[in-house]
Order: structure tokens, then sequence, then C-alpha cells
């Protein structure tokens, strides 16, 4: 089966460890090599209870990612839901 997604339509996909099905925020960046044309990270991120805690916002890359379907995108990340202790720095 062949899916197109625009970028848009990603944002609006939740990302999910297969590991222990743990949600892990919706899409809120990508890292792209522009030189290569390729794709170098995801960032997921959560809001908190009512919006009111903070975002929590991790970085998973791209070799994490299992799957991108039409309601989501599927990472392989070890521990509790967390992918790699990388903090994600927004410009």
């Amino acid at each position: 089966m062949h899916l197109n997604i625009r970028v848009a339509g990603l944002r609006r996909l939740e990302v999910v460890n297969i590991r222990n099905g743990c949600r892990l925020g919706r899409l809120t960046c990508c890292e792209i090599d522009c030189d290569e044309g390729r794709i170098l990270s995801l960032s997921a991120g959560m809001e908190g209870l009512f919006g009111l805690s903070g975002r929590k916002e991790i970085c998973i890359p791209w070799c994490k990612v299992v799957r991108i379907g039409q309601d989501a995108i599927l990472v392989d990340c070890e521990g509790e839901g967390e992918a790699p202790p990388e903090p994600c720095i927004r410009l």
C-alpha cells in the first residue's frame, strides 16, 4: 500500500513507542540534512496536564522510526516511553 502524506498532515500524527505502547506526543518538528537530502530526527511533544505543566519534548533519531502510517508514527525506543535523553533545541 502506498501512502502519501503532506508535511502539514504529519503534525497531526501521534508518535507511539512500539516497545510499550506509550504515546510520546504529536510530531512537532523534524531535523533534515539538506546537503544529503535525508531526515536526521523527529521531535515529539506532549502538553502537561491541561497544558499547565509545561511542554515535554523529545528527539527521536530517524533510525528509530519503524513506520509512518495514516494515524500514527511508530518508533522503537528503549526505556519508559522515552527516546534517547537528547533535549530538543528549537530555533
